[in-house]
């Protein structure tokens, strides 16, 4: 699959979607929807694979980017079920761009306190997405000098964040859930207004 066509499919905005990009903004006073959101589709296959993160790891090697930090055999998340199993749920999101802000330096579960009603805390796969997907449509990281929790945990009970493109490549790594300058929460809309996806991949 060609770039292009691979682009036109998951760029924002060109499938029927029915988000309003004039809403009051629940994060940003003075700010609309449209200032500090990306809406993109998720699908759970692509060329009859699962699109993961470690399939997304294929699709964008070390040489070009976008690309990651960590790659195999120095990837310490490749056999972990976040990274290897779990997809997108096939529907549109509507994520913030950046973290909430404010929420850095801030124990987890304060930081989930900071959601406002209608946000959830995105999965790893769904933040990996949104930010290539982001990257491949505007040429900037999200997102690239902090990172973003998430709602997936590790193998050993660690939480997830993913983030710092700005250095090397996409990062995914783990975390305590202490307070830390650099690590904020991800988010997105719960129950998006979208039309739903009758197709769940792409051949």
């Amino acid at each position: 699959m060609v770039d292009s066509e691979f682009d036109n499919l998951f760029q924002s905005g060109k499938i029927g979607c029915s988000v309003s990009w004039g809403d009051k903004n629940k994060f940003y006073q003075g700010k609309l929807i449209r200032d500090t959101h990306f809406l993109w589709l998720g699908l759970e296959i692509i060329n009859g694979e699962s699109l993961t993160i470690v399939r997304w790891q294929k699709i964008h090697p070390k040489a070009g980017e976008p690309n990651f930090y960590f790659y195999p055999p120095d990837c310490w998340y490749e056999a972990e079920n976040f990274a290897g199993q779990a997809v997108c749920r096939p529907q549109w999101h509507l994520s913030l761009v950046d973290i909430v802000p404010g929420s850095t330096s801030k124990w987890h579960d304060d930081q989930k306190k900071m959601l406002p009603d209608g946000y959830e805390v995105p999965s790893a796969i769904e933040e990996v997405t949104k930010d290539i997907l982001f990257y491949r449509r505007r040429g900037v990281w999200p997102n690239s000098k902090v990172y973003a929790c998430v709602s997936g945990l590790t193998a050993d009970g660690r939480r997830v964040f993913v983030g710092y493109g700005g250095f090397g490549g996409l990062n995914v790594d783990r975390w305590n859930g202490e307070p830390y300058a650099d690590v904020g929460l991800s988010a997105s809309q719960q129950s998006p207004r979208y039309f739903g996806i009758k197709k769940r991949s792409l051949i």
